[in-house]
């Protein structure tokens, strides 16, 4: 995709923010901030009604800090978070040790590709490409979200349009023809946990089942996001974890 035309998709497409039909209004409508999730594609829509209620959060009635709790195991390389986070830097996935972050594999798989929780600590600022549909809710803390025109040997991407910070609640997503192209980018204090959900459309016959990157020396990569942990199972660790401690 050149420059150009993902230059015109950002400015004429929809905007990264998707609400209910209950919650747009008409200042969204007018200066188009926000859009709901019939203007997404069909995989999109399904996925956003997967994750978007009010009840999919992290604050459960049996560990309601379970938000802190992973905030706190990621800071430290002897506990489950951060011991993980360590071991994938030294596995360098993005041939930076910098860029990493927890994948954690979600249920079973309801549609499409099974939903993650992506947990980051430091800045995974690696700009990747993928060839599917997808929907991301932040369910604590805050991260910066970025698009660029291409991925593509040798060059640098063209970043098109201005970042957008994604809060708790917010919802964005990404479509066969607008926001393939990212960078998610943790600049704030507290860890950010995102819960993302992948899934081709009808209309795509061939799967590519990778996101591509680029490393330090502007090479294009490809890797398989694979599960680090299961949610049940990383829920456990981090009661222990967190009860130990106080």
């Amino acid at each position: 995709m050149d420059q150009l035309k993902s230059t015109q998709i950002l400015q004429n497409g929809r905007p990264p923010l998707v609400v209910s039909d209950e919650q747009v209004s008409l200042e969204d409508l007018d200066k188009y901030h926000r859009t709901t999730y019939a203007n997404l594609p069909p995989g999109c829509q399904a996925l956003y009604h997967n994750i978007a209620g009010h009840n999919v959060s992290l604050e459960s009635a049996s560990f309601p800090q379970l938000a802190q709790a992973i905030d706190y195991s990621c800071r430290d390389p002897r506990l489950v978070c951060g011991k993980i986070l360590a071991q994938k830097q030294k596995k360098n996935e993005f041939h930076d040790k910098s860029k990493t972050y927890l994948r954690i594999t979600v249920g079973s798989n309801l549609v499409g590709q099974p939903p993650s929780i992506a947990s980051s600590r430091f800045a995974s600022n690696h700009i990747v490409s993928l060839e599917a549909s997808a929907v991301i809710k932040v369910l604590y803390g805050s991260i910066d979200c970025s698009w660029y025109d291409a991925v593509q040997d040798g060059r640098e991407p063209q970043q098109v349009g201005k970042p957008h910070k994604l809060s708790k609640g917010d919802v964005t997503w990404l479509g066969d023809k607008q926001f393939q192209i990212h960078k998610l980018e943790n600049n704030y204090k507290t860890v950010c946990i995102t819960l993302q959900c992948y899934q081709f459309e009808q209309s795509d016959n061939e799967h590519y089942e990778y996101f591509d990157f680029l490393d330090n020396d502007l090479h294009k990569d490809r890797f398989v996001p694979n599960s680090d942990r299961s949610y049940g199972e990383l829920i456990e660790e981090l009661k222990i974890e967190w009860d130990r401690k106080h």
